[in-house]
């Protein structure tokens, strides 16, 4: 049975650090120090680091347990597989800090990621979400360009990156992130976070790197899958696309989708295990 480290040593004042980094690891342990190295390295020192074990088999374990003993503010989990969602879900529930910023444990930050970006906070207190421009290494080294947002543009695909800062109070007005969905988790949990007049920002310099991998979850999903996941956020998030003044232009897919295929997509839902949530 896997020890676990993380409940022998998190004390009050880690519970309380301004930031949350939760870094999930599903058999990455070959890339688990570049990620924990970039987190040691932050300028902003008032955060506390939980590395969620989804199960792993490789030494991501071994690797955790050296990082556990170098930093008392980095702190290690391990639970039976359950996916992305839930481990994310679970790391968070295992702190109370003020900020939360999750990290795949393939990924790798600046050293001013936290301080520059929790000062997009200070500048604008009524902002919900704030990220960086984002730098792809490894099978590819180029800028991973994103589309500016909007709010009608979120709610056709998603621009905002996994790794991005938000509030405690904001994740607990929401469900959380959604097990049912792998691979389009993120996409369903902004929406979930956002409304139409929120305020969201992005930071001008790259301070995130986005570890580009042969067979990653993304990469991975059917079509077949993505046209699900599409519509199953469509539905689920029915009010939020009903705040739109219109459904012009790309909406119209959407109208269609919510007008001509609710009844199938309720039984797809329930099928599942979705509890449906009534207009």
């Amino acid at each position: 049975m896997k020890s676990n480290l993380f409940q022998m040593n998190l004390d009050t004042s880690d519970k309380h650090a301004r930031v949350a980094i939760i870094v999930t690891c599903y058999n990455l342990g070959e890339y688990l120090s570049e990620c924990l190295e970039s987190v040691l390295a932050q300028t902003m020192e008032d955060w506390v680091c939980i590395v969620i074990d989804d199960g792993s088999t490789d030494n991501t374990t071994e690797i955790a347990g050296r990082y556990t003993s170098i930093s008392t503010k980095i702190h290690y989990h391990f639970q039976k597989n359950k996916g992305l969602a839930a481990a994310r879900n679970k790391g968070i529930a295992l702190t109370q800090s003020e900020f939360i910023l999750p990290l795949d444990a393939d990924d790798i930050l600046d050293p001013r990621y936290l301080e520059e970006v929790t000062s997009l906070f200070e500048q604008e207190p009524s902002i919900k979400i704030a990220y960086t421009r984002v730098k792809r290494f490894g099978a590819e080294e180029k800028e991973y360009i994103l589309q500016d947002y909007s709010f009608k543009q979120l709610l056709q695909g998603n621009m905002i990156t996994a790794t991005a800062l938000y509030r405690r109070k904001d994740y607990d007005a929401t469900s959380g992130y959604d097990s049912k969905l792998r691979g389009w988790e993120d996409w369903d949990f902004w929406v979930s976070l956002l409304n139409r007049d929120d305020k969201v920002a992005k930071h001008p310099e790259m301070l995130f790197w986005y570890r580009k991998r042969p067979g990653s979850m993304v990469s991975s999903i059917s079509t077949r899958n993505a046209a699900f996941n599409k519509r199953y956020v469509f539905i689920k998030h029915a009010k939020k696309y009903r705040q739109l003044d219109d459904f012009s232009d790309g909406y119209n897919y959407a109208k269609q989708l919510l007008r001509f295929e609710r009844k199938r997509l309720k039984l797809w839902l329930k099928e599942i295990g979705f509890i449906e949530i009534k207009d």
